[in-house]
């Protein structure tokens, strides 16, 4: 019980989504896009969001239904880029000439935003890919003792190996209007060797507006997230 609660509360600490219409519009086998342009990365870009939780508890499966507004804010230029928390940072982001790699995190350190740096950068995103384009890796966790750890909950999967691959676009109908989406589809483990996912999540991106949606599911958890507006 201890340890799927912990789960339970590390998935919550992840991943964020109301409903809306959505059309398949599968994307053609030769279709190319720029991951770059998917994720949004424009100096003060801000994207608010609604999530609704659904918890199944175990062992007793009632349900406790949650829901939740959140603003994401994007910071940077060139190479280098900040998500945050309204005005707290949260993710590191560097751009490649093939990726966009998650290189860091912030953390708070004595009331100081400091930046901690990962010896091996994690894939976020491949700067072009096709249908089907797949691609696996793992974003660790920094151990150290002091601070107050801020999870990320946008585009990243701290702490997991995942696999992550592009299916198609869909014709997405939200709050700030329509959207053709692109779907990637991502597994999440907690170790590289599992055979089994504990979450699973599908996340849409439009082009030059960033992420516009993500279902989610793991151990009793399902999140959905929508884009309400953004500027």
């Amino acid at each position: 019980m201890v340890k799927r609660v912990g789960l339970i509360m590390i998935l919550l600490a992840l991943y964020l989504g109301l409903a809306c219409d959505e059309k398949n519009n599968p994307a053609d086998s030769e279709e190319t896009t720029e991951g770059l342009n998917l994720l949004g990365l424009v100096n003060n870009r801000t994207l608010n969001y609604f999530q609704i939780d659904t918890v199944t508890l175990i062992p007793s499966f009632d349900i406790e239904i949650d829901s939740s507004n959140f603003t994401i804010r994007i910071s940077g230029a060139g190479n280098n880029w900040v998500i945050k928390d309204h005005e707290q940072p949260l993710i590191n982001m560097l751009v490649s000439n093939n990726y966009i790699l998650q290189n860091g995190f912030w953390r708070d350190i004595n009331g100081t935003d400091t930046l901690f740096y990962f010896p091996l950068p994690s894939v976020v995103m491949m700067r072009s890919f096709q249908t089907n384009t797949y691609w696996d890796d793992i974003t660790p966790r920094l151990t150290t003792d002091t601070g107050d750890i801020r999870y990320p909950f946008y585009n990243c999967y701290f702490g997991f190996y995942y696999e992550k691959a592009y299916v198609g676009t869909k014709a997405l109908t939200l709050t700030p209007g329509e959207f053709t989406a692109y779907r990637f589809d991502v597994n999440l483990y907690l170790n590289q060797t599992d055979s089994l996912p504990v979450a699973t999540a599908s996340e849409y991106y439009s082009p030059s507006v960033g992420l516009v949606k993500i279902i989610f599911n793991g151990q009793g958890l399902k999140r959905n997230i929508y884009l309400i507006s953004y500027q």
